[in-house]
C-alpha cells in the first residue's frame, strides 16, 4: 500500500495498492482520496492499508485495524430505529443514538449490554405515537437519578429524552429530558 501525497498541499493524497508496475510506471488501485487538481509533485511513501471503519463496526466498539473517520463517526452517531413491540429489548451495541416511536403501553426492558460497550453514553428519544398517553415501564438495569422511574409525556407526538451511561453489563445509568417541542 503505498501513501501519495502532493508535495505542496498536504491535503490533496491518494491511498491505494499497486497492482503492477514496469521500469518507471506504476499503477495503483486508488481505494481513497483527499483534495483534487493536476498536481506536478508527488511524495511516494509506504502505508498502511486505509480501511474506514462501518458505522456498525463504530456503534459496536468491537473493530480492529480500521480508521475511524469523522464521516464514519458522524455516520455511527446517527439514530438508529428500535422496533416498537410491548417488550422492547435493545441491544447497546447496534445504536449510540436511538429513537423509537411507542404504539401502545410498552415495557424497555433489560437491554443487552457487551462488555464492549461498557463506558459508552448517548441518547435514547421516546416518541409517543399519534393518540399519546403511552407509558413506558423500565427493567431493573435501568437507573435513574433518586431510583424513581422517569414518567413520559403523554401528549399525542411528545417527545422525551432518555440520555445513557452504560457503567457495567447490568447498569445502565439515565437522565432525562421531558417534554421536548
Amino acid at each position: 500500500y503505498l501513501l501519495i501525497s502532493d508535495t505542496a498541499n498536504r491535503a490533496n493524497w491518494m491511498h491505494g495498492q499497486i497492482t503492477a508496475y514496469s521500469g518507471t510506471s506504476l499503477t495503483v488501485n486508488v481505494l481513497a482520496t483527499s483534495g483534487s487538481g493536476t498536481i506536478a509533485s508527488w511524495d511516494i511513501s509506504g502505508a498502511m492499508p486505509y480501511v474506514p471503519a462501518t458505522a456498525a463496526e463504530i456503534r459496536a466498539g468491537t473493530a480492529t485495524n480500521v480508521a475511524i473517520t469523522p464521516a464514519g463517526l458522524i455516520a455511527a452517531l446517527a439514530d438508529v430505529t428500535i422496533a416498537d413491540a410491548a417488550t422492547i429489548t435493545p441491544n447497546m451495541s447496534t445504536f449510540i443514538n436511538a429513537v423509537i416511536t411507542l404504539g401502545g403501553n410498552r415495557t424497555l426492558a433489560n437491554p443487552t449490554v457487551a462488555s464492549s460497550d461498557v463506558g459508552k453514553s448517548g441518547r435514547i428519544k421516546i416518541i409517543q405515537d399519534g393518540t399519546g398517553s403511552r407509558t413506558l415501564a423500565f427493567g431493573s438495569n435501568w437507573l435513574f437519578d433518586g431510583g424513581i422511574d422517569f414518567i413520559l409525556t403523554t401528549t399525542a407526538g411528545g417527545v422525551d429524552y432518555l440520555y445513557y451511561d452504560i457503567e457495567s453489563t447490568s447498569r445502565i445509568v439515565l437522565s432525562t429530558k421531558k417534554g421536548v417541542a
